[in-house]
């Protein structure tokens, strides 16, 4: 199946918000969570026994302990991970951008004279 073709984007456009992001962080955190729970929580039922709560409850209270977990993992590193790429203007990415430009020329440069 062939990739979705990249999507044009209005000029002024924003992006997605910092909350956007959390949330989207949330959810993606909370379905890994939700899995790894089911996984372990049952590995773990069958291999000592689920006690008095039942098979059912035990592998419930691991799932929402994972999701949880995950789940604010996620939310908050999504948010620092983009952190400080959303607050730099476009002419601040410009000039970062032609300096690291100028830094690969001139160690190029010196690793070719050596």
């Amino acid at each position: 199946m062939p990739p979705m073709p990249a999507q044009q984007q209005r000029p002024g456009a924003q992006g997605p918000s910092n909350l956007d992001k959390m949330t989207m962080g949330l959810m993606m955190g909370t379905a890994v969570g939700c899995c790894v729970g089911v996984l372990f929580g049952g590995f773990n039922a069958l291999r000592y026994g689920p006690g008095p709560d039942g098979f059912l409850r035990y592998i419930g209270k691991n799932m929402a302990a994972s999701a949880a977990m995950f789940g604010g993992f996620m939310s908050i590193g999504s948010v620092i991970r983009t952190e400080g790429s959303a607050t730099r203007s476009p002419t601040i990415k410009r000039v970062m951008w032609e300096q690291q430009q100028k830094e690969g020329e001139i160690s190029r440069t010196s690793r070719l004279r050596a």
